[in-house]
């Protein structure tokens, strides 16, 4: 009975942080039919379920609306706005009051098209970068594909919705990664409200946009205090949808969730369900990516000196100093110091004696 005892298995801290990874999982309750979480630097999949399945996107498909116009159109680029791209936006779909006809500047329409989730904005937007909202459709196909999406079909820039257009919680998550390297992108889904200047056919400064992503308004309920974006959606094929981002230092997660039908009539399940991994990520997976990216960085400065300093060239195949070249690198080294410093004594120099003619100049008055 001693014997069995002493050699009874123990537990390693390792052991038990992966049990309560495991028990974590295990009791990880997230309502959306399909939702993935991600480390956004590596692409790690933390949590998926029903990642890969085909889903109605709604208007997340937003993301790649601007993802395409940030990078083919500078910001301060004049738009008109056509009557088709408000018309072509059904009843009961979001829009961001701009104006038939109305002259904004490509940024302008960048926020009404991810603050308020404008359907105008996004049409006013395809048909300036791709000629018309067809064209378009296929330049997002064409980036998709790019991006390494797999089972995405886009059909419109704005997701209204069309049985022919579809994408996976995996694809949308590809997606999104791009979208957060884009500065633009990254500052305009963190804006909790926009205000639409006023213009040629609107006089006023009244249009003030609000962010539909309840995670990043501090006087929200679903606020959330590392939200940093990204897109919400809703359609009644497609129900909840959200693509949602969170930051603490260098470590971000991005969250997707798909088709939640929770607590549908006040939205909060999409933000609930992101909230939960959110929470899950930054519990269990947080210090695992610090001390990564803070290794990496190491290894990337010693790289960089292993590069400087070829250390082939130091020793020989016995590994035995090669003193000659050693005493060459001294000589070297001790020339350069002699030459900064010199540079040095002669900059000081010249400021001494600037400073000096500065405070005894002789002035000749003219009279």
């Amino acid at each position: 009975m001693l014997f069995n005892l002493i050699n009874l298995p123990i537990s390693t801290a390792t052991d038990i942080e992966a049990m309560d990874l495991d028990n974590a999982l295990t009791n990880l309750n997230i309502y959306a039919p399909s939702a993935l979480l991600i480390e956004k630097s590596s692409g790690d999949i933390l949590y998926q379920k029903e990642a890969y399945t085909p889903m109605y996107p709604a208007s997340t498909v937003k993301i790649m609306t601007a993802i395409l116009v940030i990078e083919n159109c500078n910001l301060d680029e004049l738009v008109t706005v056509s009557e088709s791209a408000l018309s072509a936006v059904p009843a009961g779909y979001t829009v961001s009051d701009i104006q038939v006809g109305e002259i904004l500047t490509v940024e302008n329409l960048l926020y009404a098209l991810l603050v308020p989730s404008g359907n105008d904005a996004a049409n006013a937007l395809a048909e300036y970068v791709g000629g018309n909202v067809p064209n378009f459709a296929v330049m997002m196909n064409e980036k998709a594909i790019q991006l390494g999406c797999k089972n995405t079909n886009f059909t419109n820039p704005n997701g209204v919705h069309d049985v022919n257009m579809h994408t996976t919680a995996y694809d949308l998550s590809l997606i999104a990664k791009y979208a957060m390297n884009l500065d633009v992108f990254r500052t305009i889904v963190s804006t909790p409200t926009y205000t639409l200047p006023s213009s040629n056919t609107y006089a006023l400064n009244d249009r003030v946009l609000q962010n539909s992503n309840h995670l990043i308004h501090s006087s929200s309920p679903h606020y959330y205090e590392y939200a940093t974006g990204i897109k919400t959606g809703y359609t009644n094929p497609a129900q909840n949808c959200l693509v949602a981002s969170a930051k603490k230092d260098d470590v971000e997660f991005i969250a997707v969730i798909l088709g939640s039908t929770f607590g549908n009539t006040t939205e909060q399940c999409k933000f609930v369900d992101a909230k939960n991994l959110f929470n899950f990520a930054f519990t269990y997976h947080y210090n695992y990516y610090q001390e990564k990216f803070k290794s990496e960085q190491t290894s990337s400065l010693s790289n960089v000196f292993n590069n400087i300093i070829n250390t082939d060239l130091i020793v020989d195949a016995n590994n035995k100093p090669l003193w000659g070249f050693v005493f060459y690198l001294i000589a070297k080294t001790t020339l350069i110091l002699i030459a900064i410093i010199y540079i040095l004594l002669r900059f000081i120099k010249k400021i001494k004696r600037y400073v000096y003619n500065r405070t005894h100049a002789k002035y000749d008055f003219k009279y």
